[in-house]
């Protein structure tokens, strides 16, 4: 068979004519209540309701957080007062057990406590002395004022009572 002839070039179409441009759409009317729909936008209301709980209930338990985390700090920062405190009592209670026991041999030694005596009474007033209710001289006060590291202001007294009976 022979070949085919070329076909011939086609016309030019015509222009197109221009569409005019499309409507505005109008509002979408709403939808109808139905018994589904208010369903489900009552249970959209109602998840957005537990989700504001549910922001506020998050916001006072971090609020809460904050507040314990504080008082966590200020119950260690107080802990640790007692315990500087603990000791410095522990010092304080050897110092003065150390500071009797110091007295009481003195005592002994200048003749003013029996070597078996357990108990006594010191009182300092005035610059005077007295032991066990009796006045002593002004040297055994001005010794024992030393021994006791006493610097009383006129009107001051120091009272010193052991009793370990």
């Amino acid at each position: 068979m022979p070949p085919m002839p070329a076909m011939p070039p086609m016309p030019a179409m015509p222009p197109m004519p221009a569409m005019p441009p499309m409507p505005a759409m109008p509002p979408m009317p709403p939808v109808p209540a139905t018994g589904r729909y208010r369903q489900l936008e009552a249970q959209r209301r109602q998840d957005e309701q537990q989700r504001r709980q549910d922001e506020q209930q998050r916001q006072q338990d971090e609020q809460q957080r904050q507040r314990d985390e504080v008082q966590r700090r200020r119950d260690e920062q107080q802990r640790q007062r007692d315990e500087v405190q603990r000791r410095q009592d522990e010092v304080q209670r050897t110092r003065d057990e150390q500071r009797r026991e110091l007295v009481m041999t003195e005592l002994r030694r200048d003749g003013l406590l029996a070597a078996n005596a357990k108990s006594f009474s010191l009182q300092w007033r005035e610059g005077k002395i007295t032991v066990n209710g009796q006045l002593q001289s002004d040297a055994l006060a001005a010794k024992y004022a030393k021994l006791l590291g006493l610097t009383l202001k006129p009107g001051q007294t120091y009272n010193m009572t052991v009793n370990n009976e």
